[in-house]
């Protein structure tokens, strides 16, 4: 019996000395597998529970720096914009309507600057631990949509102060908030794949950002834009997106359909152009970081 059991597992170690597991990313060209990332939906929930207490650590004011920035900047463009520039606002107050400008935008401009540097804020896990490599990008936006919720409770208590009622439009804006994050995620799937070779990339998409808050319709309405330059200023996707997200909180203003339409599908677009990127360069991550 026992030269028998010696035998087996003699033949059993030798089987497993001649066979080995070879990891390697898919193919390129290929589809997101959201199987592949549902499987490791605990991994993302520990890089963004992470990303969140480590950036809260140690803080007197803790959420209160997420109002501070729409806050303020909401007050300087109200003044600026519609004092000053007298900008319309779709007979909307000022300061509430670029406020919520203000929490679409920042919701955008947060996931991007975020998401297109967690290649090279994990480069200790890229190049050591085998997983999904997009998880991280992913994982990065949830930290922004805790920032975008708090921001969205104060926006409707600002509201309140102006006696504005949410409409019922407002149902439609979980539809608005997933293309935002689409296009986010997709730009910034590009930004980190090709930040991991051409590390300039990093200190450009700060200068760029401020300058597409600028170009698109944060703290005034398209109807304020000159007719010459509507159509340079619908071609940003951001602008038909930021007008769907007020028509559906205030239930009023400026709403082109097909510039909505135009906008959703370019944050399809980017985002299926951003990941199959992000894919094809997958392999270069862990010798390159």
């Amino acid at each position: 019996m026992s030269s028998r059991i010696t035998a087996g597992w003699t033949s059993r170690l030798k089987y497993m000395t001649n066979t080995h597991t070879v990891i390697e990313p898919s193919s390129a060209y290929k589809p997101v597998n959201f199987r592949e990332i549902w499987d490791f939906r605990d991994l993302v929930l520990s890089l963004a529970n992470r990303d969140v207490t480590l950036r809260y650590r140690q803080t007197v004011l803790g959420v209160v720096w997420v109002l501070l920035q729409p806050l303020l900047q909401s007050a300087i463009m109200a003044v600026v914009f519609s004092r000053i520039a007298h900008l319309k606002t779709d007979g909307l107050p000022a300061f509430a309507y670029i406020f919520v400008g203000m929490s679409v935008f920042n919701l955008f401009s947060s996931i991007v600057t975020k998401a297109s540097t967690s290649l090279l804020s994990n480069a200790a896990l890229v190049s050591k631990v085998f997983f999904p490599r997009l998880i991280l990008p992913f994982a990065a936006a949830f930290s922004s949509l805790i920032d975008f919720a708090v921001s969205i409770v104060a926006a409707i208590l600002i509201m309140a102060v102006y006696h504005i009622i949410p409409a019922w439009t407002i149902i439609f804006l979980p539809v608005c908030i997933l293309f935002v994050i689409l296009l986010a995620e997709g730009i910034s799937c590009f930004a980190a794949a090709w930040m991991v070779v051409y590390r300039d990339i990093q200190f450009v998409i700060p200068v760029m950002l401020p300058l597409l808050m600028y170009a698109s319709p944060v703290a005034y309405a398209m109807e304020a834009i000159p007719k010459r330059w509507q159509l340079l200023f619908a071609a940003n996707p951001i602008t038909g997106l930021l007008e769907a997200f007020r028509w559906c909180i205030f239930g009023r203003g400026y709403l082109n359909v097909g510039q909505v339409v135009y906008a959703m599908a370019v944050s399809i677009l980017f985002f299926a152009v951003g990941t199959i990127n992000f894919k094809r360069v997958e392999k270069r991550f862990a010798d390159v970081i």
